[in-house]
């Protein structure tokens, strides 16, 4: 009796401190997931604040230990390795080490679905944090641009688009390209819209939420990102939605309205140059009218921005070498590929990518992860539990059924961090348990 009172005991103070940990992590970790600064580069690869959280990962993976969804993750990083492997013995690239990085790049985002069901044990807190920094990061983006009277988005002399954006003259991760940058300021959109809905968030946090989202809608709509504005639709559709649905919080509506009215009206002001959305609605328009001479292939491949040449070679590819397609190599690993799509490190669809970087041999267990993290979420339901809930789960299926077949988002060590970090928090786990207490939990007969 004596032994098993001690060994109660030691589980409880581990509990404890695992929950002060808790406490303690979230806030910083929600940070780290919402300030995207390019911080320093390693082998010419920027590195984002979200890098520094690389070695709770491991921690959070064993700490919350489901089978459903951990060991699917385990045996696809293994198989991944195979890949890499097996591809290197019928094909040497001399890039065995460059692709060692790019599995681990693609498992890095999705690694921290773990975190997020670790750490975000209340939905309202989690979100509560988000907003904050969230808040905190795209402020000062926007104004400097309004003060200044500067576009959002900018050319390069090479033609290549990139967001004009720094944090106090720091520089912002993935900028250059805008679709990364553009994506993660939409779910950052979402996150504030639940904070905004929450009935429990006080005033003062409700003004900084509205100045914030107006911020990241000037922002995204300022972007002229086809995707992440269409993102916004959808969005504001759900939003409607969810206040017919909860009728005691419709009257919330009325504050994310106000913040994309505000957006607009400092997007015109500021720039009302940018017609790069109207042009490609007005394209799809003829397109199902039957309008125009342009054979509709080239005219798919020219509103797509090269996207149907990407996903034809890939598909190309993948049936060259299906098991492990191209060992997570480069382009043309196999036979010469077409020079535009060699600067590409992805298809712009990241099922399609995985697919055609690790083949079936990868892209089984990663699938059965991803499909497992998603019945868990629609299953315990904790997206109906309150407005934070529900946002977090539009943000989840807004950035896996569209932001990921637009563009590689969830690959993307921001963007694509804070979307599984979000599936995470859906997925919450009742009997965690915290690792430095393995031993002491089992001690008593």
């Amino acid at each position: 009796m004596f032994q098993r009172t001690i060994g109660v005991s030691a589980h409880t103070r581990s509990s404890t401190r695992s929950a002060d940990a808790r406490m303690l992590l979230l806030p910083v970790s929600a940070a780290a997931l919402t300030i995207p600064l390019a911080l320093f580069q390693v082998m010419g690869y920027d590195i984002n604040p979200a890098f520094l959280l690389a070695p709770i990962i491991p921690w959070a993976y064993l700490a919350s230990y489901e089978t459903r969804t951990n060991l699917p993750f385990a045996v696809s990083c293994a198989l991944g390795v195979a890949s890499i492997l097996i591809a290197n013995s019928i094909e040497p690239d001399d890039r065995l080490v460059r692709n060692l990085l790019s599995l681990i790049l693609l498992l890095f985002p999705a690694s921290f679905f773990f975190l997020g069901r670790y750490l975000v044990q209340d939905i309202k807190k989690g979100v509560f944090w988000l907003a904050v920094f969230s808040a905190i990061f795209v402020i000062p983006l926007a104004l400097r641009l309004i003060i200044v009277g500067q576009a959002v988005r900018a050319v390069t002399v090479e033609g290549y688009a990139f967001l004009n954006v720094q944090f106090f003259g720091l520089p912002v991760f993935a900028a250059f390209g805008v679709n990364a940058l553009a994506h993660l300021l939409c779910i950052q959109t979402t996150i504030l819209s639940g904070a905004l809905f929450s009935p429990d968030t006080a005033r003062p946090f409700r003004a900084l939420f509205f100045v914030a989202m107006a911020s990241a809608l000037f922002l995204v709509i300022g972007s002229d990102a086809r995707s992440a504005v269409l993102y916004l639709i959808a969005m504001f559709i759900g939003m409607a939605a969810y206040a017919i649905w909860k009728r005691q919080h419709a009257k919330a509506i009325f504050l994310p309205v106000a913040a994309l009215a505000v957006a607009i009206l400092a997007h015109e002001m500021n720039d009302p140059s940018n017609t790069r959305v109207v042009q490609f609605l007005s394209t799809i328009f003829d397109m199902v009218k039957g309008k125009g001479s342009t054979p509709e292939k080239q005219r798919i491949d020219d509103i797509s921005t090269g996207r149907l040449t990407l996903w034809t070679e890939a598909t190309s590819e993948i049936v060259e070498s299906p098991i492990v397609g191209t060992g997570f190599s480069q382009w043309g690993r196999y036979s010469p590929a077409p020079i535009e799509v060699t600067p590409n490190s992805g298809t712009h669809i990241y099922y399609l990518t995985y697919l055609w970087k690790g083949g079936l041999l990868f892209a089984i267990p990663f699938t059965i992860f991803l499909a497992a993290a998603a019945w868990n979420s629609f299953r315990i339901r904790r997206w109906a539990s309150s407005p934070e809930g529900a946002f977090t789960g539009l943000a989840v299926l807004l950035s896996f059924c569209w932001l990921a077949i637009t563009y590689d988002t969830p690959n993307v060590p921001s963007a694509g961090a804070l979307a599984f970090f979000l599936l995470g928090a859906l997925n919450p786990i009742a009997n965690q348990f915290p690792v430095n207490s393995l031993r002491s939990s089992h001690a008593a007969p």
